[in-house]
């Protein structure tokens, strides 16, 4: 209630000052009593609404949004393009970071000289604007690749989640306030450069032309009108653009579940064992792991009670494939993994039934799991407004819904009372039933 309250009373504060302003304008225009040095309110929407009669009004604005639009979707794409490239391969990053620096602080006033010397003045604008726009989209979404959660992605990686679902999940949620963030600024950017080019250029069934006319007969009112017509036509695109954002339109379209394990062989016939050899690991010059041998068999649990530092996530890494080792070799190679890390490892703005089905777990064991674990209404809720508890309890149903022959848990009973605790290990004992269980833990299990 407070909330709304305030969201009311920033409205009408929006527009009393509105009116102040305007109140102010129209005062100042009387005083001057000069309509061609400034022109009132009334007198621009007197002239706005003349306009609006008029067909070559809208065929300007549709002329405009024509070549506008085409340069500022070219320049989302071909940004959106190169930031992918430039995170996938620093070579290209490198490359093409001195020309990026050069166009994003070049004058927009130096591109419309150019391009009036190579090109039509028609394509004016759409090079313009794609010149100021590419390098917005650029940073905004190299940002977002940056920053997406690396361990996110080993999750993904020991799961092998499809690359839809990654990219659909993990990848686009990150880029998104980056995207957005440089969306909302190119889009003024876009209108602001594309009708200044215009006003130079003067193409036919334009803005830009209908200001320079404007210009040319004084009409001041007119040059005003036509000011506001941009200002709402670039928040309006702005608007529609974040609006698609929002209804997750290309999460949906890349979201498609594929079969697990595409990467990952199952154990070769007639192997139920994996056996260590002399593994050596070390981190900064310190051994972690020295010349550590084991043998793990299918349908048997094991216990890594090492003390802290000892090398038990160093070891399950290694098992896993998120480490190499140093010494010593693993056999079989292939193996199907399902993995308990130390941390959660959620996709924090979705759903529990979602964190653990796009694994690409049977929905059916994964939702019979998560409810002896969570009521029905804790595993619909995004997994950001779980408890710590809560959240540890959908990582381990994640790993125990799908199929494997190992199933590593690396403290897999932090933050469980006693209770969920003991829950935690009889379902372990019961989905773990002919695998390798192999159990990281400072707590007696």
């Amino acid at each position: 209630m407070k909330i709304s309250i305030m969201s009311d009373r920033k409205k009408i504060y929006t527009v009393i000052s509105i009116v102040i302003w305007l109140a102010l304008w129209e005062i100042v225009c009387r005083l001057v009593g000069n309509n061609i040095l400034i022109a009132g309110p009334l007198d621009v929407a007197v002239r706005l609404a003349d306009l609006c009669r008029r067909a070559d009004f809208w065929q300007s604005i549709a002329g405009s949004f024509v070549r506008i639009a085409v340069g500022f979707l070219a320049g989302v794409l071909v940004g959106g393009i190169l930031a992918v490239l430039s995170h996938c391969f620093i070579l290209i990053e490198r490359l093409i970071g001195p020309p990026m620096a050069f166009i994003k602080a070049a004058p927009v006033a130096a591109f419309v000289v150019l391009f009036l010397i190579w090109w039509h003045s028609n394509v004016l604008a759409v090079a313009v604007s794609f010149c100021v726009v590419m390098p917005q989209i650029y940073t905004g979404v190299l940002q977002g690749l940056t920053n997406v959660d690396s361990r996110l992605l080993e999750m993904t990686s020991v799961f092998s989640v499809s690359k839809r679902n990654v990219a659909a999940y993990v990848y686009l949620p990150s880029i998104r306030p980056f995207f957005e963030g440089a969306v909302k600024v190119a889009a003024g950017l876009a209108w602001k450069s594309g009708v200044a080019a215009e006003v130079i250029g003067t193409p036919d069934y334009s803005i830009g032309g209908s200001l320079y006319m404007a210009k040319i007969y004084l009409d001041t009112a007119a040059v005003l009108a036509w000011t506001l017509v941009i200002i709402v036509i670039s928040i309006m695109c702005e608007k529609g653009i974040v609006w698609l954002c929002d209804c997750g339109l290309l999460g949906r379209m890349l979201s498609k579940k594929e079969t697990f394990f595409k990467k990952r062989q199952t154990f070769p016939d007639g192997v139920a064992l994996i056996e260590i050899k002399g593994i050596s690991k070390f981190f900064d010059g310190k051994k972690v792991l020295d010349s550590f041998s084991s043998v793990y068999e299918k349908g048997k649990e094991y216990i890594l009670d090492w003390p802290s530092g000892g090398g038990k996530t160093t070891l399950l890494r290694i098992i896993a494939g998120l480490e190499t080792a140093d010494n010593g070799t693993i056999t079989p190679e292939n193996y199907r993994i399902s993995y308990v890390f130390q941390e959660d490892r959620l996709i924090e703005h979705m759903d529990a039934i979602t964190n653990v089905s796009i694994t690409g777990s049977d929905e059916n064991k994964a939702e019979r799991i998560l409810t002896e674990m969570l009521s029905e209404e804790l595993i619909n809720k995004p997994v950001k407004e779980l408890s710590g508890g809560e959240r540890r309890r959908v990582a381990i149903a994640r790993a125990l819904s799908i199929e494997s022959d190992i199933l590593l848990l690396d403290e897999p009973y932090n933050g469980l009372d006693e209770a969920n605790r003991e829950k935690v290990k009889e379902m372990i004992a019961e989905y773990g039933n002919g695998r390798i269980v192999i159990i990281a833990s400072h707590i007696d299990a």
